[in-house]
C-alpha cells in the first residue's frame, strides 16, 4: 500500500525540518504519539511505567515522538498518509496573554485542528496550559523543563501520588496505545 500524499499539503518540506529525532520511528510504529517536547515524551515513558499495571508502550507498537509545536500538523499529515493511528499531546499556552503570543498560539491550534481534521481520527489531550501545570508543578520554571519534570515525578514515587491530570492523560495514552 502507498501512502496517500493529498494529506500532506501545504509547506510540509519546510516544516518537516522542526521534527526532532528519532523520526525514523514513526515509519515502523504501528501507533504513534505526537507530542510537544522531550518534556512530555519523558514524563509519559515514566508514567507508563509506574500505572497500577505499567504499560509498556514498546510492547504495543507505540511510539512517542516529538515535534515542535510548528512540527506537530505537518507531522499529523504525514502520519495521515501512511494510514498511521495518532495522539498528540501539546500545550495550549493559555497562560500567554501578550497579544502577539495569543496570535501565535491560535495560529498553531487553528494548524492543529485542520491537520487533525485531515487526518479524520485523531486522539487529541491538550495540556492546559501546559503539562506542568497538569502535573501539579507549582512553579514550573522556564528552563530544565524535563528535569523539573522527571524530579517531580521521582518525589511522587508512586502511582498513587500522581496528579489527577497526569492519571487522565495516561487513561487516553493507555486507551490509545492498547485499542486495535
Amino acid at each position: 500500500m502507498s501512502p496517500d500524499l493529498s494529506k500532506v499539503s501545504g509547506d510540509w518540506k519546510t516544516r518537516v525540518k522542526h521534527l526532532s529525532e528519532p523520526k525514523n520511528e514513526v515509519f515502523f510504529a504501528k501507533k504513534v504519539i505526537v507530542v510537544e517536547g522531550p518534556t512530555e515524551r519523558l514524563a509519559i515513558r515514566r508514567l507508563a511505567s509506574m500505572m497500577k499495571q505499567p504499560l509498556d508502550l514498546d510492547l504495543h507498537d507505540c511510539s512517542v515522538v516529538e515535534a515542535s509545536k510548528t512540527a506537530i500538523p505537518t507531522l499529523v499529515r504525514i502520519l495521515a498518509a501512511l494510514d498511521k493511528p495518532v495522539m498528540v499531546v501539546y500545550d495550549t499556552d493559555s497562560d500567554k496573554t501578550d497579544p502577539a503570543d495569543v496570535s501565535t498560539n491560535e495560529k498553531r491550534e487553528m494548524e492543529i485542528q485542520e491537520a487533525v481534521d485531515a487526518h479524520g481520527q485523531v486522539t487529541l489531550f491538550p495540556c492546559d496550559p501546559c503539562l506542568e501545570v497538569v502535573a501539579g508543578i507549582a512553579d514550573a520554571r522556564k528552563s530544565n523543563k524535563p528535569e523539573q519534570m522527571m524530579e517531580h515525578l521521582d518525589v511522587a514515587g508512586n502511582w498513587k501520588s500522581i496528579s489527577s491530570g497526569l492519571k487522565k492523560l495516561m487513561k487516553k495514552v493507555a486507551t490509545f496505545a492498547t485499542t486495535i
